[in-house]
């Protein structure tokens, strides 16, 4: 006598649908003015000055991201006659890589003895 057995099999298919959105990556910046690390919003100062001379100060800033940012910045309040620059605006920082540039600060040769100026200046870093 012959037995036959038969076994049913059941497969169960699960759908899991998936989606993911890419954004670019925020850009991370280390800031190091005249060699000492820089905190966002900490006032630089300045060494006493006199009318009609130039000053710098050493800015290097670090991308220990992934990916490149430009480097740009904007003024307020910069006093009338004045000239400030960073000679690495509008530059490419590479992953890994370092932007050592120099800020330069003109006052202007009207500018009043025993005064106090302020002003602010906006780092940006975009990728």
């Amino acid at each position: 006598m012959l037995t036959v057995a038969a076994i049913a099999a059941v497969t169960v298919v699960y759908e899991m649908p998936m989606q993911i959105h890419i954004v670019p990556e925020t850009p991370q910046a280390q800031t190091y003015v005249d060699g000492a690390t820089w905190a966002n919003g900490t006032q630089i100062q300045w060494p006493e000055a006199n009318p009609g001379k130039t000053y710098t100060k050493q800015l290097d800033i670090y991308n220990p991201g992934s990916a490149a940012f430009t480097v740009t910045y904007a003024l307020e309040g910069l006093p009338y006659g004045w000239d400030f620059s960073y000679d690495k605006n509008n530059m490419q920082c590479a992953a890994g890589g370092w932007l050592n540039g120099t800020l330069s600060l003109t006052v202007a040769a009207s500018a009043a003895p025993y005064s106090d100026y302020s002003w602010k200046v906006w780092v940006n870093v975009a990728a």
